[in-house]
């Protein structure tokens, strides 16, 4: 039982600071796939 727990709490805390940091680089990638796709 504790182990899940633990498990869990560790894929809770790896997770929180993608979903920080993402909307304030989405931008950045939205620009990058944009010059990316363009061919020429």
């Amino acid at each position: 039982m504790r182990k899940i727990t633990v498990r869990s709490a560790i894929s809770v805390v790896s997770a929180v600071p993608i979903l920080v940091v993402y909307p304030f680089l989405q931008k950045y990638f939205v620009t990058g796939m944009a010059l990316g796709s363009v061919k020429g």
